[in-house]
């Protein structure tokens, strides 16, 4: 019988995100509870570069700046869009997860967009709700729970 435990402590598809949260991301396309796969491959950037990229879109000043800093981070989105379409949404998830910690009402429709489908794909579309109540409270200006986290690392 499927056990998530021991399937969790055994799988090499465990990942740190920037933000120290470890991430297992376990989809099964055929239906079937008994037969899991893992769906997760690498964001194909370093942490450093990654945080370099986000900070951009963040730190923008003119259009034109936010413009070629989103055009790197499209690069990034498209391929979650083709590890989704293959099976594989641990990527969104973990560059969504990313994103959200590190901050920015300019990546909210972003993060709204990678975890929301990745949720979808598996099977926990409560969190998606849960994240759009989050990013629609975060705008208002309230502090949020990783402000903290943010000030530390993102220096």
């Amino acid at each position: 019988p499927y056990d998530r435990k021991t399937e969790v402590k055994n799988s090499a598809a465990q990942t740190n995100s920037l933000c120290g949260i470890s991430l297992f991301a376990v989809f099964s396309n055929t239906g079937d509870e008994t037969t899991k796969e893992v769906g997760y491959r690498e964001i194909p950037e370093t942490p450093a570069s990654l945080r370099k990229i986000i900070r951009n879109v963040v730190e923008a000043e003119t259009e034109k700046e936010q413009d070629l800093a989103f055009d790197v981070l499209q690069e990034l989105v498209t391929n979650v869009q083709f590890a989704n379409d293959e099976g594989d949404p641990g990527m969104g998830l973990e560059l969504g997860l990313d994103l959200l910690c590190f901050g920015g009402e300019r990546l909210h429709n972003t993060i709204k967009h990678l975890m929301c489908v990745a949720y979808d794909l598996l099977d926990r579309d409560q969190f998606g709700k849960i994240l759009t109540c989050h990013l629609e409270r975060r705008r208002k200006g309230e502090q949020d729970s990783f402000s903290r986290w943010r000030e530390e690392t993102n220096k």
